[in-house]
């Protein structure tokens, strides 16, 4: 069974974007914001 944890080739854009968002962490929700979002067209194992 596949995880997390395993390594994913991902293509597609990436922009550059000031963004907040409230991301679930281990220990809770924290609000986070980030500077480059990527709009994945293709996910696949990377192995």
């Amino acid at each position: 069974m596949k995880t997390v944890q395993y390594p994913v080739w991902v293509e597609g854009t990436i922009s550059s974007e000031l963004k907040s968002e409230d991301v679930y962490i281990v220990d809770g929700t924290s609000n986070i914001t980030m500077g480059y979002s990527l709009n994945a067209t293709h996910v696949k194992y990377y192995e």
